[in-house]
């Protein structure tokens, strides 16, 4: 088989050997050229391979052999006088196929040795292209599958440089779902065609990414389509620009609602007339509320970061006596994992001789997936008003049944079902009953006391006629006598009744 046809770029600084392997290759046809003039002619000049002929090694080669190496990735061959290892190495690092020795080489040599670098380029373009196919089928699969937004569009400026429109050349099918628009009636068009009246800043910051080269992260609402986005703007050379991204209409709504939900829990936590107390999970105050602040007469940054062993107040039970620190409510909450209701605790501080009681709640929040609580918040009112009102009352009842149980009347009260509300020690005497007697009813007063009522006539008294039935018909009455006596008696006692 003949050899094929070559042409060869040859840059020598002298005449050399090299001149006559090459006049014996008729196929081999070369032009020639100095170092300085290699870039020019290798970029108005097509050729298969270059050689470069130095009659001695020398820096200026190899600085060549690498501006060579950034425009070209034709064969590059190294032919030279010296027998240098070194310098042959760095040869090879800078782009160079082969080195060879002009002292050494035939013209077959020579051949051989071109037709190896020029196979061992297209193996290495074969592979590039392989592996550049293979990476754009990887990516346009990863573009079309993928579940964001892509784009790939160019910047139009007008005539000062100032971004006034762009043109899609590239969209994925989620640009459809995620905006509404169709690809088929966006790629080559341009976004004022798409999209009329987008807003002018979003201009600003596509030529602000393709000016500066630096990707950039924005969340905008595009008043078109009514939706909106997280974007992420990454430049692709030139006036090209690539935009990734993902609709968070719904995500921008519920922070919406958030903060309008956080801003009436905090109008609720500021004005609520309840104490307000949220700890952390090793029970270390967080936040307290006016009111907390006015119910403990103490300010939030007294209490914020003290823990519910910080010695402010002496903590008592509702029988006065202290209560033990694992008694807390906090700290039951915190060990139960349980809400704990409705605590009657005191408060009383130092400086203070009075008790502030308190009613307080407990709560332990959890996060999700968390067992154990990572907030607590204690709700409490100050019950001292009612609690000395309660104990006025009691007061007042204990001191009105001494009256009762001494005074030298009988006083029977009696509910309209019959039951027995009030039964003094008088009229347990006159009704012969021992003081222990604990009578709930009429019928038990009836069966226990065995007296009758008598009439002025001497006989027993009609049942409608008798005083207690009277009253419990409704009648008012005052002074009215009647007589009572034991059934196995005739001694008779003779009473005056008023209801």
């Amino acid at each position: 088989m003949a050899p094929r046809s070559r042409t060869l770029l040859v840059v020598a600084d002298t005449p050399t050997a090299c001149h006559q392997l090459l006049a014996t290759a008729t196929h081999l046809r070369s032009i020639e050229t100095t170092p300085d003039l290699a870039i020019t002619t290798l970029l108005q000049t097509p050729c298969d391979c270059i050689l470069l002929c130095r009659s001695m090694p020398s820096p200026d080669a190899l600085r060549l052999i690498s501006a060579i190496r950034a425009l070209s990735d034709l064969p590059l061959l190294l032919l030279t006088d010296a027998d240098r290892a070194a310098y042959a190495v760095d040869a090879l690092q800078q782009g160079a196929q082969d080195y060879l020795l002009l002292s050494e080489l035939t013209p077959d040599l020579l051949i051989t040795r071109i037709e190896r670098a020029i196979a061992a380029v297209k193996r290495s373009r074969a592979q590039e292209h392989a592996r550049l196919w293979a990476s754009e089928l990887r990516y346009s699969k990863l573009v079309a599958s993928m579940q964001k937004g892509f784009l790939l569009c160019e910047l139009i400026r007008n005539g000062s440089g100032q971004a006034v429109d762009f043109r899609y050349l590239e969209v994925n099918p989620a640009i459809e779902f995620l905006s509404g628009l169709k690809p088929s009636e966006t790629v080559g068009r341009l976004v004022s065609e798409v999209l009329p009246g987008l807003e002018e800043r979003w201009m600003r910051a596509y030529q602000q990414v393709v000016d500066s080269g630096e990707p950039v992260r924005v969340e905008y609402y595009a008043a078109p389509l009514g939706r909106w986005y997280n974007t992420i703007i990454v430049p692709c050379g030139g006036e090209l620009f690539t935009v990734l991204f993902d609709d968070i209409t719904d995500r921008k709504r519920s922070e919406a609602a958030l903060q309008a939900s956080e801003a009436r829990y905090r109008t609720l936590f500021e004005t609520m007339a309840q104490g307000v107390i949220y700890y952390d999970a090793e029970l270390r105050i967080l936040s307290v509320n006016p009111a907390a602040e006015q119910i403990l007469e103490r300010q939030a940054d007294t209490l914020i970061g003290r823990t519910i062993a910080s010695p402010q107040w002496l903590i008592i039970r509702e029988d006065g006596t202290p209560l033990p620190s694992e008694e807390h409510p906090a700290l039951i909450a915190l060990r139960t994992r349980q809400i704990v209701r409705g605590v009657i605790l005191g408060l009383t501080a130092p400086e203070q001789q009075r008790v502030r009681w308190l009613r307080i709640d407990v709560v332990p929040t959890f996060e999700a997936g968390q067992e154990a609580p990572t907030q607590f918040y204690a709700l409490f009112e100050d019950i001292s008003a009612q609690r000395q009102t309660e104990q006025a009352l009691r007061a007042e009842q204990q001191q009105l049944a001494t009256i009762l149980e001494t005074m030298e009347e009988g006083l029977l009260a009696i509910r309209p079902d019959g039951s027995i509300a009030l039964f003094n020690r008088m009229a347990r005497q006159l009704s012969l009953l021992r003081a222990e007697s604990r009578i709930t009813s009429l019928a038990e007063l009836r069966a226990q006391s065995g007296l009758i009522a008598v009439g002025p006539d001497g006989q027993e008294l009609p049942l409608e006629q008798r005083p207690i039935i009277r009253v419990m018909r409704g009648e008012r009455f005052s002074g009215a006598e009647f007589s009572i006596r034991e059934l196995a008696e005739s001694a008779v006692r003779w009473l005056s009744c008023s209801s």
